[in-house]
């Protein structure tokens, strides 16, 4: 009995078949350490989470256009997620926008094809979760910004600004879009502007609606429903702080958001949202610290006093706020020395220093930003982070 010969395998197949397995091999490990490797672009924004973590956004060195969001702790990088890229990333005098509310990271970022978009990712893993609030229609080069700040994340509904100044027929003012915390819309909506140029733009979350100015000082109410109320006028500002809803020269109160409370304020010129206060102009010609509660003043300084710079918006500020020449201590009047930003959480930052305000300082060579989280205060040269504890100051 004879054996049939064996079936010989051909040398090209063998080569073949290791071919594939090499590369199938340099694939995995590519993908590994694309996927844990750190990243170390450019820093681009930080912002704490206030439990001794900081979340980073960097651009991408080799993947240049992508932009790395991270959570970092001690130095370490704990998860890192690549974005196709964010707002405000590029467009001078803006930043990018990201939040840390609760166990989740918000951050205003763009998709493949550029348009805008909120995603939504766990604060401890890094996983995603859901994207929304795309505008229905958006320049080739993106909306222009709002205002000052255009998310808002409540108990219950998500709010989205787009745009708010013309640049083109379709788009004559601002779209708000409302969602829930699962990413579901509730209500999109387009503002109608008048003629513009008469306010600065400006949004204020308040009860269960969002409150717009827009660039005409018509402000509007705009319920998670969709529903839309022009209930004033605020050519002098938009806050909502100590319990009511400051519109214009009127502090309103919550059960009247149409009406107001009586109690008038002086024109607003900057807004404490935490502390119940405001930078206004009194009867008496001054620049003074109000309070919201009861409309009394504390300190102040007259007009002729002031520099022309001095009479610009204070903008959000937390306790202390520069006007002109001079920084105020909100809580009691009093002026501060020095010179520089002042940067929340008591902070002055004037070149490659960081003073706190009534304390001691350090100096970071390539000071870009510095955040404050309560305990410690976060700076970066764009990119090393530093953290220092504020009792070392």
């Amino acid at each position: 009995m004879t054996t049939a010969p064996r079936a010989r395998h051909k040398g090209r197949r063998v080569a073949v078949g290791l071919v594939f397995a090499l590369v199938a091999i340099a694939a995995s490990l590519l993908t590994a350490w694309f996927l844990t490797r750190e990243p170390s672009g450019p820093i681009v924004a930080l912002v704490p989470t206030g439990d001794g973590r900081v979340i980073l956004l960097r651009r991408g060195y080799e993947e240049r256009g992508y932009v790395h969001l991270m959570l970092s702790s001690e130095n370490l990088m704990q998860w890192s997620e690549a974005l196709f890229g964010v707002e405000g990333l590029d467009t001078a005098g803006d930043e990018p926008t990201v939040q840390v509310v609760g166990d989740r990271v918000y951050v205003r970022a763009r998709e493949a094809r550029g348009h805008s978009e909120l995603h939504v990712f766990t604060l401890d893993e890094g996983r995603f979760l859901w994207r929304g609030g795309r505008p229905t229609e958006e320049a080739p080069d993106g909306l222009p910004r709002f205002g000052e700040q255009t998310l808002f994340v409540g108990d219950e509904v998500v709010w989205l600004v787009h745009g708010g100044a013309e640049y083109d027929d379709r788009a004559p003012g601002p779209q708000v879009i409302a969602l829930d915390l699962e990413g579901e819309e509730l209500a999109r909506v387009s503002l109608e502007v008048g003629e513009p140029g008469q306010a600065t733009a400006d949004a204020a979350m308040f009860g269960d609606a969002l409150y717009v100015l827009t660039e005409d000082g018509v402000v509007h109410r705009v319920s998670s429903s969709g529903e839309v109320t022009q209930v004033g006028v605020g050519m002098a500002g938009l806050c909502a702080t100590g319990g009511a809803l400051v519109i214009g020269h009127r502090r309103w109160v919550p059960g009247q958001p149409s009406g107001e409370a009586g109690l008038e304020i002086g024109p607003m010129r900057g807004c404490d949202p935490d502390g119940g206060r405001v930078v206004a102009i009194t009867l008496g010609d001054e620049v003074a610290v109000q309070r919201v509660e009861d409309g009394a003043f504390v300190g102040g300084v007259p007009l002729a006093g002031l520099s022309p710079e001095g009479l610009e918006s204070a903008g959000r500020f937390d306790r202390y706020v520069r006007l002109g020449d001079s920084v105020w201590d909100t809580t009691d009047g009093s002026v501060v020395e020095g010179e520089g930003e002042v940067v929340p959480g008591g902070w002055m930052v004037s070149g490659d220093t960081v003073r706190r305000i009534g304390g001691g300082e350090k100096r970071l060579p390539g000071l870009q930003a510095v955040r404050d989280d309560g305990e410690r205060v976060w700076a970066h040269d764009g990119q090393d982070v530093v953290v220092w504890r504020r009792d070392a100051f």
